[in-house]
């Protein structure tokens, strides 16, 4: 008898921010359960530090925060594989008839391969740890909503600077706290979003 409990009970589920310890993704049914074990991602760890590399402490939060973009969309995922097809046949060929797999994050960066979920949850961990290490202020969230293009992921960083959307799947950063920040925003995620989204950032003014 196998006494194993799925990952997916022993790691708590991420919410909006980002926990210190392990923890897992679980999107809508069926889909895959992202498990990211902070004990066990070499690819992860080694990524962290390549781009702690290039990042001075000195460097403007704009401008930190467009690397963190880039090296994420570009460096660790290949944008000509980013797509909900290629995830798909990704999952198919590695975990065959399973409908909710448990699958690492080091699974797709190893492939390079991921859509708006994982590139999010990428760049979030690293944001979440930027701040943790001392190269950003402020306070990470794991947007996931049904915007009008259908369900779609990215991180938000909340400072006292901005509101900054870093969308590595679709690759822009935009500080929603501006008029012309909010308005682009809104374009893309859909107004009705952009306004809850402001009630978060009013609330931690």
């Amino acid at each position: 008898m196998n006494l194993l409990l799925p990952l997916f009970f022993l790691f708590c589920p991420i919410k909006e921010t980002i926990p210190d310890g392990s923890f897992c993704y679980k999107g809508l049914h069926p889909r895959e359960i992202i498990i990211l074990d902070r004990d066990n991602s070499p690819i992860l760890e080694n990524s962290y530090q390549d781009l702690l590399g290039i990042l001075e402490k000195n460097t403007s939060e704009k401008e930190l925060l467009l690397h963190v973009l880039l090296f994420v969309r570009e460096t660790l995922f290949d944008p000509s594989l980013c797509s909900m097809e290629s995830v798909a046949a990704l999952i198919s060929s590695h975990y065959p008839g399973e409908l909710e797999p448990e699958i690492s994050l080091e699974f797709f960066l190893k492939n390079r391969i991921g859509v708006c979920r994982h590139s999010a949850l990428t760049s979030a961990y690293f944001l979440h740890r930027l701040s943790k290490d001392g190269y950003l202020e402020g306070t990470t969230f794991l947007i996931r909503d049904d915007i009008p293009g259908g369900r779609h992921a990215w991180t938000l960083f909340l400072s006292e600077e901005g509101a900054w959307h870093l969308d590595t799947y679709w690759g822009f950063l935009e500080n929603g706290k501006t008029r012309e920040g909010f308005q682009h925003l809104s374009q893309y995620y859909g107004r009705h979003i952009m306004l809850e989204q402001k009630k978060r950032w009013a609330n931690n003014d």
